[in-house]
């Protein structure tokens, strides 16, 4: 018999505990009292570790778009567009339907977004997120109380930032948000072993399972809508592990019910959140551009936290779950999720192997998906540790039988212990500096990881705010290019920027490029996104990349100074670390360290949504647009690229007048004056998921369309006064980014 079996029928009995109290009251007050150590225990630890919560730029990144939350839409059920970054494209989550960004901001309040304090209630809520779904979870998958409590603290432990990095993948460190994925991901596996079972007095429910289908149906909704880029990393293990919990029905009924339900909460996605899924995968840079990316996840330590470099954690946790899983095997009740446990490693594994050696996969890495499994591994270590204890005891009694008694007055301190021991151990690493992870010499990591939070305001990038910041309902005034390394005359990769960022970072705290600028609210061209479109990336790559410079597909390396194509496309200001020629003005330079001076330049005659040509011209690719658009002889102000000049474009057009672009909330807010009909060439990113509309009702309703490769060209009559808006969500343009795909495919001839 289990470990975990002796030791809920010595809760049961009340001299055994010495206190009358039944088995699911003491699990309460068990649960509950470790849940308010696991707050007090967080709460103090990651106060001391503040510097490695939301660090890099990866954090800075996450944590402008959580100070910005205030401004953005409340009732928006998808995402909307960054304005931030690039030609304001996709923003590809949305972080109003992450509980913790909420509660921190409903405690503490935006202006505290860059805060250790709010940091530390984030992490802290998420770690008690990890935990409670941890330990549902493994109660409804058959683990008894102490391997479930040991799993449930054993997650956030190994997946959080308590003691610098955290001991496995880092996932969480820099997208904390996805606890929250993960959390719902396990409670969507618990729910659905309940579905089909029956009630206390025998009967079957059919509300309950109704209810349960309900609740999975609404976790599945909440994870589509805020992140749906995120369905790649928990459905691999939602459907390996689900069919294993499957394979668990003990009746026919319970079969019937759980494939009953399960179909109806699939359909029920896949009719509503399906289609716009789908379209955050199509029209990316990853599916058009692939093969000319490099492929830096081609290592093991993508692959999983076994092969993470400098750790051993990874190494001994998989060891001891595997351990488990193969103990799990001889136990009846776990032996069909230890077979899909081991069937989903292996297919991470497989995947990630022929990751390295094909070299053709450019999508998320395999040990994100394994990140979301850790939970599961954490249940199989636990069940290692405790049945491995179960057959020591047996066999001691094999030799001794008359210990029997003596193991029955010790099992109650065997479980405090077995309970008790994590907490114990990470109070003590954090306290005792000889138990520290880091030796005895362990350093509280209080400062924060890639410079400061908020960024300093060092001399060029104080004047970039002055001049470009953005603000709601403010002007749009012109975004900045950081075109660095220009003096670095071989190949560049996104790993020599960051070398010269991380040095400049030391030196200043600002890295003058993307996480030092957008906190300001400083408009880049540079874009940082995993949903990057093709069109704006083939664009960045073929006007501002140099020849042989190697990409990857959320990052584009900007090096070539064109002030032409850089003005048409909304570019200010260009910062740059070596002299530019005329007609590039220099407006201010500033030495960041001994070996490098940056020197801060304005681009004249930038559009800033004012550029109104009166002439068109034809295209039939997106390659011919781009040639057409950066030719020398090309006059952007007075000649538009569009790829049908059909229908209004061939009306006579004119300059308009009185031009003015506002950033309002998500949107776009244009108004402009023309005596006839004028065509305006917007520096933002042309997409079938931009909504117009006219609050101008005596006017001709204005159109959008592509103009000059990927920006947006807005074709109005006499008085126009409108607001674009991008956005796509499952009830609204679900399939809009689906068109941009389409669209694209024709127009690069595929």
């Amino acid at each position: 018999m289990a470990v975990a079996e002796h030791i809920e029928r010595t809760f049961e009995s009340s001299d055994g505990l010495r206190v009358r109290m039944s088995t699911k009251q003491y699990q309460h007050y068990l649960i509950a009292a470790s849940a308010v150590l696991l707050v007090v225990i967080s709460f103090f630890t990651f106060a001391n570790n503040a510097g490695y919560l939301f660090p890099g730029g990866d954090g800075m990144g996450v944590l402008v778009r959580i100070a910005g939350m205030p401004f953005q839409s409340a009732t928006a059920f998808g995402v909307s567009a960054n304005m931030l970054e690039g030609l304001g494209d996709m923003a590809p989550v949305n972080y109003r339907f992450e509980p913790s960004y909420n509660l921190g901001l409903l405690i503490l309040g935006a202006e505290r977004a860059y805060a250790p304090e709010f940091h530390v209630l984030v992490n802290t809520v998420l770690a008690l997120e990890l935990f409670l779904a941890t330990y549902v979870a493994a109660r409804c998958f058959g683990f008894g109380l102490v391997v479930s409590s040991m799993a449930a603290w054993m997650t956030p432990l190994l997946l959080l930032p308590y003691f610098g990095f955290p001991l496995l993948y880092p996932l969480l460190t820099f997208s904390p948000h996805a606890a929250t994925t993960m959390s719902e991901n396990l409670l969507i596996l618990a729910a659905f072993t309940r579905l089909g079972r029956p009630l206390k007095d025998g009967t079957s429910s059919l509300w309950k399972d109704a209810m349960l289908c309900a609740a999975i149906t609404l976790m599945l909704a909440h994870m589509t809508i805020w992140s749906p880029l995120a369905v790649s990393l928990w459905l691999p293990s939602l459907v390996v592990l689900g069919f294993g919990l499957f394979l668990t029905s003990a009746t026919r009924g319970e079969v019937r019910s759980k494939i009953m339900w399960a179909v109806v909460a699939f359909l029920i996605w896949v009719s509503f959140f399906g289609v716009y899924a789908y379209g955050q995968f199509i029209y990316t840079t990853t599916r058009f551009w692939g093969p000319e990316l490099e492929n830096y996840t081609a290592e093991w330590q993508f692959v999983s936290s076994w092969f993470r470099p400098l750790e051993q954690a990874g190494k001994i946790v998989i060891s001891v779950a595997l351990f488990g899983l193969l103990l799990a095997l001889f136990t009846q009740r776990l032996r069909a999720l230890a077979i899909a446990v081991l069937a989903l490693m292996a297919i991470l594994f497989g995947g990630g192997t022929l990751m390295i050696y094909t070299n053709v996969w450019r999508g998320p890495a395999p040990v994100y998906a394994e990140v979301f499994v850790i939970p599961v591994y954490a249940m199989f270590v636990a069940y290692a540790v405790v049945r491995s204890g179960a057959l020591l005891r047996d066999a001691v009694l094999f030799i001794q039988p008359n210990a029997t008694r003596l193991f029955q007055q010790l099992q109650p301190i065997g479980s405090g212990i077995a309970v008790g021991i994590i907490p114990a151990a990470v109070v003590a690493v954090g306290t005792i500096p000889a138990f520290a992870i880091g030796g005895p010499n362990h350093e509280p990591g209080r400062l924060r990881i890639y410079g400061p939070a908020p960024p300093t305001r060092p001399q060029l990038v104080s004047m970039l705010a002055d001049r470009i910041a953005l603000s709601p309902g403010s002007p749009f005034r012109g975004r900045v290019a950081t075109l660095s390394l220009q003096t670095k005359e071989d190949a560049a990769r996104w790993v020599d920027v960051i070398r010269a960022n991380v040095v400049r970072v030391d030196h200043t705290g600002n890295d003058y490029y993307w996480s030092g600028l957008w906190p300001l609210n400083i408009p880049t061209l540079f874009e940082y996104s995993q949903v990057m479109s093709p069109a704006y990336f083939r664009t960045a790559v073929d006007l501002w990349a140099r020849p042989g410079d190697q990409q990857v597909r959320n990052i584009v390396v900007l090096r070539q100074a064109n002030a032409k194509t850089l003005a048409l496309f909304g570019v200010k200001f260009v910062i740059s670390d070596a002299a530019l020629p005329s007609p590039f003005r220099l407006e201010a330079t500033e030495k960041t360290s001994a070996s490098e001076t940056l020197y801060l330049y304005e681009v004249p005659d930038v559009n800033l949504g004012g550029y109104s040509p009166t002439e068109v011209t034809k295209a039939a690719t997106f390659e011919e647009a781009l040639k057409a658009v950066s030719a020398p002889a090309f006059d952007a102000q007075r000649t538009a690229v569009v790829f049908d000049n059909d229908g209004d474009l061939k009306r006579s057009l004119v300059a308009a007048a009185d031009f003015r672009v506002r950033i309002e909330a998500e949107a776009l807010m244009v108004s402009a004056s023309s005596s006839g009909s004028s065509l305006l060439i917007l520096p933002f990113e042309f997409s079938r998921c931009l909504r117009v509309s006219s609050n101008s009702p005596d006017a001709l309703a204005p159109t959008i369309f592509r103009a000059d490769g990927p920006l947006t060209g807005l074709l109005f009559s006499n008085r126009l006064n409108a607001r674009i808006e991008y956005f796509t969500g499952p009830l609204s343009r679900p399939g809009c980014r689906i068109q941009d795909a389409a669209e694209f495919s024709r127009l690069i001839g595929r």
